[in-house]
């Protein structure tokens, strides 16, 4: 069986019959989450550990409290490098295009950015995002989605204010929306 640690219930492993769920709310701080590995450590010496995050807000843990599990756990991370230039969108999209990868049409825009500039350079519908997942949700607003599904230019330029008013500083990306017809596209 695998052990999940999670900092809230979660239906994709809650009800799981082969993973154990250890809830622990304080997960993304190392000193909540460094004890709580090192106690399962303990509890299961003869077992072969291997630590795989899996989420945004987890893998710079990783980083943080990676040499004090050392030769207790087995790590699955990418280098610190690959990890920041992967996992900001606007930074993944860069490196698809550096690389002749097909991607949908992308446009980043920055706090500072002329937001009706970077709008009008984009055909609608199109779907906004953050670049940065783990940033973006410690910024908790009304009406804050994951993703946002745009038609009209005026509401898409609303959404991407709204973002940035609420403390999200790393950039936005207006990206063309797919649809049944499209192809052969990367898609994060």
């Amino acid at each position: 069986n695998s052990h999940v640690f999670t900092r809230y219930r979660c239906g994709a492993t809650e009800n799981s019959r082969f993973i154990t769920t250890h809830q622990c709310s304080g997960l993304c701080d190392y000193k909540v989450a460094l004890p709580e590995l090192l106690f399962f450590a303990s509890k299961h010496k003869s077992a072969r550990l291997i630590l795989i995050p899996c989420s945004d807000n987890y893998l710079p843990l990783m980083y943080i409290i990676k040499r004090a599990l050392e030769g207790i756990y087995h790590f699955c991370i990418p280098k610190k490098e690959d990890y920041l230039k992967l996992t900001d969108k606007a930074s993944f999209y860069e490196i698809l295009i550096k690389n002749k990868i097909n991607a949908p049409k992308t446009v980043a825009v920055s706090k500072n950015d002329d937001i009706d500039a970077a709008v009008s350079n984009m055909s609608f519908g199109v779907v906004i995002k953050p670049s940065s997942s783990a940033e973006y949700n410690k910024n908790v607003f009304d009406g804050m989605k994951k993703v946002y599904f745009e038609n009209d230019r005026e509401e898409a330029k609303r959404i991407i204010e709204r973002i940035f008013a609420s403390g999200y500083n790393e950039r936005i990306l207006i990206q063309e929306k797919l649809n049944a017809h499209s192809s052969s596209y990367v898609l994060t």
